[in-house]
Formats: C-alpha cells, structure tokens, sequence
C-alpha cells in the first residue's frame, strides 16, 4: 500500500469524526517516521508539512487539498499528548 493510500484510510477516520481512532501509529505514519522517532524529530516533520501545505494553499488547484490536510495537522497538533500516548 503506497503512502497515498495509507494517508487515505486515517484521513477517513479525521473526516468521519472517529478521532479517538487515530493514534501514534498513524501520526507518525504521516510525518514519515517510524513510532521511536523522538518526540522533536515528530515535531520538526510536522512543522515541515504544516508549512508545505500552506504554501500550496494559494494555487486554486490544490486549495481544498491543502485546507484538508491542514486541517488534520491542527487537529495533530492541537491534540499532541494524547496521540503520543
């Protein structure tokens, strides 16, 4: 399963609500690294693709992409303790 589709199946869990479904494993998924990543590696690969995304967002033809996922980094960010667990 590539990456794409991997990313996918936990952005259905953000986007159906089931939040309380996503955890460690699919964070770090996200930010491309591995469950023992430390905890500033995990931090600084968020930041990374928290500002890609809000780069893309000005061209129209990604905007509702790049809004999505922005959407589901806040939420990882915002609920950090929690998903490190």
């Amino acid at each position: 399963m590539c990456i794409r589709d991997r990313f996918k199946k936990w952005f259905k869990k953000f986007e159906d609500k089931n939040l309380d479904k996503i955890n460690r494993f699919d964070i770090c998924e996200t930010l491309h690294c591995t469950t023992e990543a430390s905890d500033e590696h995990l931090r600084t690969n968020l930041a990374t693709l928290q500002q890609m995304a809000n780069q893309i967002a000005p061209n129209l033809s990604y905007k509702k992409e790049a809004e999505k996922v922005l959407e589901f980094l806040t939420f990882a960010d915002e609920n950090w303790k929690r998903l490190m667990k």
